[in-house]
């Protein structure tokens, strides 16, 4: 039933490329899937104001300015921080136990 409505709806509308977001949106409203919502009531409009003189305030900060570009020398001292920082992980996990890993021998 739906196939066929849908069908009859699609044959209905003819699709160029321009508006063929205009056919399956009249696709949808055919099918009541859809609705142009109704204007908002008068208290509405007149409690919302002026949409050109509405001052809205920003929720996030302003995003941060582009960096500049690092010297080789400063991206080279990041490489070896980045080492340095490698290393003392690998270190400390090694010496953690992980929950179905067999217990060592114990040291004679």
């Amino acid at each position: 039933m739906v196939a066929a409505s849908l069908a009859l709806t699609v044959d209905a509308y003819p699709v160029r490329a321009q508006d063929a977001g205009d056919a399956i949106g009249g696709v949808f409203e055919a099918l009541r899937l859809r609705e142009t919502p109704r204007p908002p009531a008068d208290f509405v409009q007149r409690a919302r104001g002026d949409p050109a003189r509405l001052d809205y305030q920003p929720l996030a900060d302003a995003p941060a300015p582009a960096t500049k570009k690092k010297k080789a020398a400063e991206l080279e001292a990041l490489v070896e921080d980045l080492d340095r920082a490698r290393a003392r992980n690998q270190r400390a996990a090694r010496d953690i136990k992980a929950l179905d890993a067999p217990a060592r021998a114990p040291a004679r």
